[in-house]
């Protein structure tokens, strides 16, 4: 697979801080506490909308047209890998808007042309970028707060600060966030200004 890496590093992060391994395994195996990551961009196919996760007619809708596309696409091979749902939260304009997606295998037939598949789906890219990330068990109100606050403490301890859309990876066949469901939480992380 051809992936694009980040073209500037953020300064060292300080020596207690474990760098995951950068390779795929690195991004969906991550240790149970937080760890700074190199994300490459990586394809997938994605779905936009807004409103509730995980209890919603949309939602529902949204995952089986995504698993659809997904299963329709060429893998010369023959892999039948069915990859996380990803959950990108913010993407959009309003309030409640989020980006369902799941990152490609490397051999997958992607069309070139950007034009929505069936049901709104998209080829797109999950974009390069320097993160935080720790394996999370859901909260009783599904916001993960607890994880992010971690997440931000963390980042803040070595020189970063949180930015851009939070991530989500739905492990074990998850369909959605559910309370006490297992969870990768994922951040941008940019260096932090200095007073």
């Amino acid at each position: 697979m051809t992936t694009t890496r980040n073209a500037t590093q953020p300064p060292a992060p300080a020596p207690a801080v474990v760098l995951a391994d950068p390779d795929l395994g690195g991004l969906y195996d991550p240790p149970r506490t937080p760890v700074v990551i190199d994300v490459p961009a990586l394809p997938c196919l994605c779905l936009d909308g807004t409103g509730d996760v995980g209890d919603s007619l949309e939602w529902a809708a949204a995952v089986d047209t995504l698993r659809a596309a997904e299963s329709a696409l060429e893998t010369p091979s023959g892999t039948g890998r069915i990859a996380p749902l990803e959950l990108r939260r913010g993407v959009g304009p309003t309030a409640g808007s989020w980006r369902l997606l799941v990152v490609l295998p490397p051999d997958a037939l992607i069309p070139r042309s950007r034009t929505p598949m069936d049901g709104g789906v998209r080829p797109g890219r999950l974009p390069a970028e320097w993160a935080v990330q720790l394996w999370h068990t859901t909260d009783a109100d599904l916001t993960h707060a607890a994880g992010w606050a971690r997440l931000e403490r963390f980042a803040t301890s070595i020189g970063y600060r949180l930015d851009g859309p939070t991530h989500e990876v739905l492990i074990d066949g998850a369909t959605a966030p559910v309370i006490g469901g297992e969870v990768i939480l994922r951040r941008r992380i940019t260096v932090a200004e200095s007073d």
